[in-house]
């Protein structure tokens, strides 16, 4: 699920660059996939068998999983915000100011840095 959260990422600051259609359209239908995941790691953890069954370790794992793909989905939702309000931008005839774009790619270079490091 982290690939498809840095992937999504990736497609949004390549949508705010350069506004190709491609890229927007890639990343909702990530944003879609990442959902669909996050939805059956919801249906599986309401699964009364694995809680009534799993030891005190299993137990935490499973929260701890269910924790970072949670945490995944709501980065992802930021993605498709900045999808959604470069949409917004390109049709009220707005630009990003250059050093803001700088800024952009900065965050973007650190957080997958981060996330690199984390798994």
């Amino acid at each position: 699920m982290g690939g498809y959260w840095q992937k999504s990422f990736e497609l949004a600051y390549d949508y705010i660059i350069n506004y190709e259609e491609k890229s927007a359209e890639k990343g909702h239908k990530t944003e879609e996939a990442i959902n669909a995941i996050d939805d059956e790691l919801t249906l599986l953890s309401d699964c009364p068998y694995l809680v009534s069954s799993s030891i005190q370790k299993e137990s935490e794992v499973l929260t701890s999983i269910l924790d970072s793909s949670r945490d995944l989905e709501r980065i992802d939702d930021h993605s498709e915000a900045l999808l959604n309000l470069t949409d917004y931008l390109h049709r009220k005839k707005v630009e990003f100011f250059t050093s803001c774009l700088g800024r952009v790619g900065k965050h973007l270079s650190t957080d997958l840095g981060l996330y690199q490091r984390s798994f």
